[in-house]
């Protein structure tokens, strides 16, 4: 069985490029749509990828790349999957540039290379 934070390395990847074209797939219709529709398009599929990134790990602890991966989120005192809430928080925390980049970084020296935001709220990351 590989580690788990390659896979979760992988399934970054994966939810990446959802996020990305969620993004991006708006900016193919703006030059076909009219212009106040192509706007809405564009906030719609901003909107839908910014939810997407704060709570895609809030369906049962897994977001699309970690079912892909088998592989979730848990509470670490009760080993029960990560709710809505919990998704948000990580998700807010791991989104902002500045923080996103320091727990990159610390997750260097922090045991299992766990991430800090995952220690600080209690949370790791788990085969199925």
């Amino acid at each position: 069985m590989e580690p788990v934070n390659p896979l979760r390395n992988k399934a970054f990847l994966i939810d990446s490029v959802i996020y990305l074209s969620l993004i991006v797939l708006p900016f193919l219709f703006i030059g076909i749509l009219p212009e106040v529709v192509a706007g809405k398009t564009f906030i719609f599929g901003f909107l839908i990828s910014l939810l997407y990134i704060v709570f895609r790990d809030g369906f049962n602890g897994q977001s699309i790349g970690k079912r892909i991966y088998k592989i979730q989120l848990v509470k670490k005192s009760s080993q029960t999957p990560i709710g809505f809430g919990l998704a948000f928080l990580r998700g807010v925390l791991t989104s902002l540039p500045i923080l996103s980049w320091i727990d990159f970084t610390l997750t260097v020296f922090t045991p299992g290379s766990q991430r800090y935001t995952d220690r600080l709220l209690g949370i790791e990351l788990r085969h199925l």
